[in-house]
């Protein structure tokens, strides 16, 4: 039946586990951002917010750019977008 995905769906429902790696992904639901807007905007230092940017790439959920010294983020993937809403209303309800 759905048993091809289940092994990487069970990989993005690990990476999305993190409430800090929720948070960074409601925030780029905003728009692009670099790691210094996070920090001020979520008030976690670099490091930490590196830590979960580089699981969030590496589950393909984020991408980056380069532009100079900065790296920008941004949602790599609606689904991904629409489940977490999906997962905030139904927790709220």
């Amino acid at each position: 039946m759905y048993r091809e995905g289940l092994e990487e769906t069970a990989e993005i429902f690990q990476a999305l586990s993190s409430e800090n790696r929720l948070k960074i992904l409601l925030s780029l639901s905003e728009g692009e951002k670099c790691v210094h807007e996070f920090t001020e905007q979520l008030e976690m230092t670099n490091s930490n917010i590196s830590h979960h940017l580089r699981k969030l790439n590496d589950r393909r959920i984020v991408e980056k750019r380069k532009d100079g010294k900065h790296r920008y983020y941004s949602m790599n993937d609606k689904h991904i977008e629409e489940l977490i809403e999906s997962g905030v209303d139904h927790a709220n309800e």
